[in-house]
Formats: C-alpha cells, structure tokens, sequence
C-alpha cells in the first residue's frame, strides 16, 4: 500500500513537472534542446528505483531513505525552478540562439565556396545587402545573458543578405528555410540577394532581428522594434521571432 502511495505521489510530481516546463517554454519561446533539464531526470529517478530495490534487498535502511526521498526532490526542484524568474536558467540554449547559429554556420559555409564570376563572388567574401556599416554594441553587462554573445571590438558589422543562405539558391546555401528572427532588411533584394539564379526570400522574412555579420564572419544582431529590451546591443531582447 506504501509503495503504491508513493508511486503514485511521484507520477503527479513528475507530470506536474512536465506541465510546468511546458508552460515555461511556451513562454520563453525555448526550443526542444532546452529538455537537458528534463532528461537527467529521465535518467535519475529509474537509477534511484533501482537503488530502492537493492537496499531493501540487502536490509540498508538508509539506502532506502534516500531512494524514497531523492525522486520526489528532485521533480520538486525541477518545478520551482520552471515557475522560477528566467534570470536562473540558461538563456544561451534558447529558439534565438539556434537562429544565430544556423545563420552563423551557413554564412562560413557561403565563405567556402569557390570564386564564381557569373555569381558575383569571391571565396571568402561573405554575402551582405550592401556595405553600409551597422552600429552594435555589446549587450549590458548587468543583463544575465551577456556571457552569451560576443561583439568583436574594432570590427565593422554588416546586414547579411540570408535570401544565398537558401538551399532553392544558386550557388546552393544550407538553410532550409529562412530562420524565423530574420528581419525583413537581412532580405531586400540588394547586393548578395540580388545575384543572378538567387531566390528571392523577401516576403519570408517576418522577424525582430536583423542580422549582421563582419567581413570574417562573425555573427551579430540587433532588435528593431518597440518590443525590444534593447536597440542597438547585439543578442537576445525578449522578443521572439
């Protein structure tokens, strides 16, 4: 009847647990990998059944205290800590940063290609709207998600032109799809966008960020809009996309 009970209690903690994150995540736009949180727990609590078994087994009366009890804290942390501000969890994992590193990689891969005449590009050259200089600075220091980006001091930042990123683009990019944060200026058709055999991505480009890169590749962004916590500093200003 006690095992029953106990059970039972740790199945609507663990299911409470899984309401609370998802509610969390809805909020925060946080995406799938942001179940690391979750999944230790996946892990932990069949390993303290285990442990439960085995002590009773062997008798040890304190093996079997903390089996009964290290479960039901654990799910209770992972609650608080779900209904917690989201200055203690990890911004750095987030729907944004997987935008900023998608966009990141896809820009090396564009670096990499051969020089093509007919395209307009150099190897190594990055693909820009045009080549006016873009003002960012590096977030707050009081921001909690500071630690997360980077603005390389002394370098100059320009719009990245996304539409040759695409795959439906020749030469063919890696993304599937324009990232959800791109801003409408990231797809004008100017410079890099308006080469020949260059989709045009104009009208799939609905997001707050616009999207900057330096002439070595380095990625940055701003927020454009009243929404945004902050204009003009790079990284995520809780808006989304």
């Amino acid at each position: 009847m006690k095992r029953k009970r106990y059970l039972l209690i740790l199945a609507v903690l663990f299911i409470v647990w899984v309401i609370g994150f998802i509610i969390f995540d809805s909020f925060h736009h946080f995406s799938y990998s942001d179940w690391y949180i979750l999944a230790p727990l996946l892990v932990i609590i069949p390993l303290l059944c285990l442990i439960r078994a085995y002590a009773a087994a062997r008798r040890k009366r304190l093996l079997q205290v903390i089996a009964w009890l290290a479960p039901i804290a654990a799910i209770t942390a992972g609650i608080i800590l779900s209904f917690q501000s989201p200055t203690v969890l990890p911004y750095c994992v987030s729907a944004f940063d997987a935008d900023r590193a998608q966009i990141e990689y896809a820009v090396s891969k564009f670096m990499q290609l051969p020089s093509n005449a007919t395209y307009n590009h150099t190897l190594g050259e990055v693909p820009v709207v045009n080549t006016t200089i873009i003002a960012v600075h590096e977030m707050n220091e009081s921001n909690p998600r500071h630690d997360c980006y980077e603005v390389i001091p002394g370098e100059n930042y320009y719009v990245i032109a996304i539409c040759p990123l695409l795959q439906t683009s020749m030469p063919k990019g890696i993304l599937k799809d324009v990232p959800e944060t791109v801003h409408h200026r990231n797809c004008l058709p100017e410079g890099a966008n308006a080469q020949p055999n260059v989709n045009a991505c104009l009208n799939r480009c609905t997001g707050s960020y616009v999207w900057l890169t330096t002439d070595q590749g380095n990625i940055a962004s701003i927020c454009i809009g009243e929404e945004c916590e902050a204009h003009g500093e790079d990284g995520y200003q809780d808006v989304y996309p």
